[in-house]
């Protein structure tokens, strides 16, 4: 959602595009987690270890938590995490479906 925010800023999408976007997530294709203190005390250790921020950290320990790949395209934290099984970069999304 802070993506859709940065391209609006940058001029890349309208508000409308925004909202469409939302009311997709909302009607199914977004699961909502709850972030507990272990969640937090969990993503505060990674962070430290792999270099990365606790928000990315959040993100990334929950897809570990839950067996699943976290989609991103910050290159960035896909670098830092390296050949990680938990991380994979959205464009790669479309061959794992």
């Amino acid at each position: 959602m802070n993506a859709l925010r940065k391209y609006y800023l940058r001029g890349l999408v309208s508000e409308d595009f925004i909202r469409r976007s939302l009311e997709l997530l909302r009607g199914g294709l977004l699961d909502i987690r709850e972030i507990t203190w272990n969640l937090i005390m969990k993503a505060s250790d990674f962070s430290i270890k792999h270099n990365v921020t606790i928000y990315d950290a959040v993100h990334v320990v929950l897809a570990m938590e839950l067996n699943t790949v976290l989609y991103t395209a910050d290159e960035a934290l896909i670098n830092a995490l390296g050949n990680a099984p938990y991380i994979r970069h959205v464009r790669d999304y479309a061959s794992s479906t």
